[in-house]
């Protein structure tokens, strides 16, 4: 059995902060939200584990929460209610149903609470007991709910002074994902109300231009001002953080190369604009910058990067280095085309495993939900990699595990190695269903699990031995004797599905 070390899945443990009430609500939100059509009461109930009567309430708490957030935004939600069809919801091409899901988050008390906690808004919980109108009860009960999501992070909250206390760095990220999440799809999101929106964009265009990145996504430029800003407040409340040496020397100080823009000084002249003269201050933010994709858009300054690394043989690179080197002896060659954007990702990775505390959801807001039972051959093939590695170097930041196989199986997914790592799965159609209709549902069967599984049909009159059994009379029961039926539906997807999953259990070996 494998060891995984925890991980830190902010956003779930957000939701649960929720009252049961707007835990309802999303949930239906994001059921109606799958597909662009009629759902029926009677589905939607089976599936959250309610009764008709109970969604219907919910869904009319949903048109309410709408109108409230037309009303505030572009009309970017409507909901449809039919007595006989059920509901559907119509999203404009410029949303998603995340839009709808910060709105929820955003109303709720606790949320508010928790906001106001990480931006220590109060300087007592009397004080905000008073100008917000709430229990001392309340307050009592939404600490012990903030605390159990702050302790997967090792930090806690000081009830007499309404804040967080923990690792510097740790309470940033906390924050930062946190308004990811509550915040998503804000351009300014309110808890910035301190800071100048233009004076920190403007600073932002600074470091662009400096740097001569030439960039212009504006997600990520959004994501660079929300960092600054997160620096700049934490700065002024008098909490500053503290570089390890270790990690200042990943940073490099002085340049050496006179086509490259001196990354320290361009930084250090935006925090002076803010009154931040300390060094440590201008190291993590340069270390954001490192674990961040666009610094190496520019093709001088990743050259400049690597060079620096190497010349000092910082433990990032040579970990870089030793992975791509048993990667490509047991695992797969990468193809040339590929190997420089690949050697970057995995560096930047090392990067965030070294600096970062705690393994949040990720640095690019992205991760496997459920790696380990969906990609479990996957997994399996990285932890061997990272045993050999830990062998080899003996590097700390190896710990952050499961941070690391989820990125190294999304190195896999970007270059299309995937059908490496299938399991073969042979399934015998035993029917008395037309040729052509067989034929549809091995097409259907192949379509929706031929990213995990390399299937294989075993003809119906050949003795050879298969794992999975599909037909439409009765067999003697066996788990992996399954019946199918006309038409061929999501329900017989769902039961070859569990199928497999068992199947998985018995651990196929890998082509």
């Amino acid at each position: 059995m494998l060891f995984i070390e925890g991980v830190v899945c902010l956003e779930k443990k957000i939701f649960n902060l929720l009252d049961s009430r707007d835990q309802v609500l999303i949930r239906i939100l994001r059921i109606i939200s799958k597909e662009n059509r009629w759902y029926s009461l009677l589905e939607i109930s089976q599936e959250v584990g309610l009764s008709d009567r109970s969604i219907q309430r919910y869904i009319n708490n949903l048109s309410l929460i709408i109108l409230d957030y037309n009303k505030s935004n572009s009309e970017d939600f409507s909901l449809l209610f039919k007595k006989h069809r059920g509901v559907k919801i119509i999203i404009s091409k410029q949303a998603n149903i995340n839009f709808l899901i910060s709105h929820i988050f955003k109303r709720n008390e606790t949320i508010i609470l928790f906001i106001d906690l990480l931006f220590n808004r109060y300087e007592s919980n009397h004080e905000y007991m008073i100008k917000k109108n709430v229990s001392q009860y309340f307050i009592n009960h939404a600490f012990d709910d903030i605390q159990s999501l702050l302790s997967g992070l090792n930090l806690n909250i000081d009830k007499k002074k309404f804040n967080i206390i923990g690792e510097e760095i740790s309470i940033r990220e906390c924050i930062y994902e946190a308004c990811k999440i509550i915040f998503y799809g804000d351009i300014w999101p309110e808890c910035f109300f301190l800071l100048n929106e233009d004076s920190i964009r403007l600073d932002i265009e600074y470091i662009i231009d400096n740097l001569r990145l030439n960039m212009t996504n504006l997600a990520k430029i959004n994501d660079l001002s929300t960092r600054l800003s997160i620096l700049i407040i934490r700065y002024r409340k008098k909490y500053p953080i503290k570089i390890a040496s270790q990690f200042k020397k990943y940073v490099p100080r002085h340049k050496y190369l006179s086509n490259v823009p001196n990354l320290y000084d361009i930084i250090e002249q935006v925090l002076y604009r803010h009154k931040i003269f300390d060094s440590n201050e201008t190291y993590f933010f340069i270390l954001i910058l490192l674990t961040n994709d666009i610094l190496y858009r520019s093709e001088s300054i990743k050259k400049y990067l690597f060079e620096y690394h190497r010349k000092i043989e910082t433990d990032i690179l040579k970990a870089t280095d030793t992975f791509f080197k048993i990667f490509q002896n047991d695992v797969s060659e990468i193809p040339q085309i590929s190997l420089e954007d690949s050697y970057e990702f995995i560096f930047r990775s090392h990067l965030s495993a070294a600096i970062y505390p705690q393994y949040y959801k990720d640095h690019n807001f992205y991760n496997f939900e459920d790696v380990y039972s969906e990609y479990f051959t996957y997994v399996v093939v990285v932890k061997n990699i990272i045993d050999k590695m830990k062998i080899e170097l003996q590097f700390n930041f190896f710990s952050k595990e499961r941070y690391l196989i989820d990125r190294y199986i999304m190195l896999i997914f970007s270059l299309g190695l995937n059908s490496n790592f299938k399991k073969s799965v042979k399934i015998k159609i035993d029917t008395n269903f037309s040729d052509i209709y067989v034929n549809y549902i091995q097409k259907y069967i192949m379509n929706y699990f031929s990213y995990k599984y390399n299937i294989i049909f075993i003809d119906d009159s050949s003795y050879q031995k298969y794992d999975l059994l599909l037909s439409n009379y009765p067999k003697f029961g066996d788990d992996y004797d399954l019946n199918i039926e006309y038409p061929f539906d999501e329900r017989e997807i769902e039961n070859i599905k569990s199928a497999l999953e068992k199947l998985d259990n018995n651990q196929f070996s890998i082509n």
